[in-house]
């Protein structure tokens, strides 16, 4: 609980801070923009971690004044517990941050061999243009 009000408590302060920015140089917004970002992803997987913790604690506590019998069963479920707790921190927090989730999911990607010929603008260069192509490629420029 006090990870929450921690959490919170920095949540806050950073976007503060964030606000604040107006006189500073990008490189330091960017910064404050970053810690801003990583701890709003920390906040979701700790309301993660206290759910399966006050979930956890219902079952130990009704173990405890025998209102169920300690079986293989619920020993192995409060297992489980802990084992969710250390195995979806992680991942939640790789999903609720953008700039992680988009790394993440680059690496399950498949990449292409093409190679791709650009212009300044970004935009794709034919390597064989036909005539239609090039009267386009005028047009497009004329009339931009």
């Amino acid at each position: 609980m006090f990870n929450l009000f921690s959490e919170l408590v920095t949540m806050r302060s950073a976007r503060k801070k964030y606000a604040q920015t107006t006189g500073l140089n990008l490189n330091q917004r960017f910064d404050l923009s970053v810690s801003y970002e990583i701890t709003r992803s920390f906040v979701f997987g700790t309301l993660f971690i206290i759910f399966l913790q006050v979930f956890q604690a219902i079952f130990s506590t009704l173990i405890v004044f025998k209102v169920i019998n300690l079986s293989e069963f619920m020993i192995s479920l409060l297992t489980l517990i802990v084992l969710l707790e250390f195995s979806f921190f992680p991942w939640i927090i790789l999903i609720t941050n953008q700039r992680w989730r988009k790394r993440v999911v680059s690496l399950f990607r498949r990449r292409s061999n093409t190679v791709h010929v650009m212009d300044l603008k970004g935009q794709n260069i034919l390597k064989n243009p036909t005539q239609m192509d090039y009267f386009k490629q005028l047009d497009a420029a004329w009339n931009a």
